[in-house]
C-alpha cells in the first residue's frame, strides 16, 4: 500500500504531536523519550521492529519537527538515522527527504497557500525558509509540468504566493 494513502490528511491538513502518536500506534512503531546527549535530538532505528526516540526535553514546535522527521525515515524506508542539532541546513539525501516529509506534515501546501503568515510564524526561521524553498520548487515543477514557460507568468505566480 502507498504510504501516502496510509497517512490520512498527508500534505492536506497540519499535523500535531497527537497525530504523530496515533500514526506510531497504527504502524506499531515503538516510541520513547530519552535523555540523548547533545547534539542528538532524535533517532529512528529499525532492527526487528521500528523505534523512534526523541530527546526528552524537546518543546513544541521543535518536538513536532523532529518527530515527523524521524517518522519520515520510517515511511521512506530509510536505514537507521539520527537527527542532530545543526546550525545550517546541510543534509545528505535521506535527511533532506525526511525533512521534506516533516514540513509537508506540519505545513501542508493548501494551508501554506491560504494561511502562510499565520502558520509560518510559529516555526523557527530556518524551518520557515526551508518550507518556502520546498514550495518554490513545487511551483517551478508545476509551471514546467503545465508548460507555463514565460518568465512573466513564473515571476508573478512566485511573487503572489511568496510575498
Amino acid at each position: 500500500m502507498n504510504w501516502r494513502k496510509k497517512i490520512n490528511g498527508f500534505n492536506r491538513i497540519p499535523f500535531d504531536f497527537s497525530d504523530f502518536l496515533n500514526i506510531c500506534e497504527q504502524e506499531d512503531i515503538r516510541f520513547y523519550f530519552y535523555p540523548f546527549p547533545d547534539p542528538i535530538k532524535g533517532v529512528y532505528i529499525n532492527l526487528e521492529f521500528p523505534i523512534i526516540g526523541l530527546k526528552e526535553n524537546l518543546k513544541s514546535p521543535e518536538l513536532e519537527l523532529v518527530a515527523f522527521q524521524e517518522l519520515g525515515h520510517y515511511f521512506l524506508g530509510h536505514p537507521n538515522s539520527f537527527t542532530l542539532e545543526r546550525e545550517t541546513f546541510w543534509f545528505d539525501k535521506i535527511e533532506y527527504q525526511a525533512k521534506i516529509f516533516s514540513v509537508l506534515c506540519l505545513i501542508p501546501t493548501p494551508i501554506l497557500e491560504t494561511e502562510k503568515d499565520e502558520i509560518l510564524e510559529k516555526y523557527p526561521v530556518e524551518f520557515r525558509n526551508f518550507r518556502l524553498q520546498i514550495y518554490q520548487n513545487y511551483l517551478k515543477h508545476k509551471l514546467k509540468y503545465f508548460n507555463i514557460s514565460t518568465p512573466q507568468n513564473y515571476t508573478s505566480l512566485l511573487t503572489e504566493k511568496m510575498s
